[in-house]
């Protein structure tokens, strides 16, 4: 319990020596990168836009989620976070990467349940309540 305590008090202590810029860019980042991914999905599926760049699929019908792409933003922009954590503006861009891969990921929250591609089913909808 004490070394939680310790932890938490050091973690707490770093937080309030920095601003609040960093936490706002994971927040911005993850905002606007659902917001993206949502329209574009929806426009990928629309017979009104043909030209709207579509699903990764490989030539032996492997579909790439964009949770994969999201995953792998935020192991190496948190990565790179512990490196540059404080030196400005490498801190920030870490931020906003982190916070846009965890947008990607979340928007695919419903795979993870379900583990099957439910993003245009009823299922789908947990994740946007996610």
């Amino acid at each position: 319990m004490i070394l939680s305590a310790w932890i938490f008090a050091e973690f707490w202590e770093r937080l309030e020596r920095h601003n609040e810029t960093g936490l706002f860019l994971v927040l911005a980042g993850f905002i606007l990168s659902f917001a993206f991914i949502r329209m574009s999905t929806r426009l990928m599926r629309s017979p009104k836009v043909p030209w709207w760049p579509g699903s990764i699929v490989s030539d032996s019908g492997v579909h790439l989620h964009h949770l994969v792409f999201g995953i792998v933003t935020m192991m190496i922009s948190g990565s790179l976070g512990f490196l540059a954590f404080g030196e400005s503006p490498w801190t920030e861009l870490c931020a906003f990467a982190f916070g846009t891969g965890a947008g990607l990921t979340i928007d695919e929250f419903a795979l993870w349940v379900y583990l099957d591609d439910v993003y245009w089913a009823e299922e789908g909808r947990s994740s946007i309540d996610a």
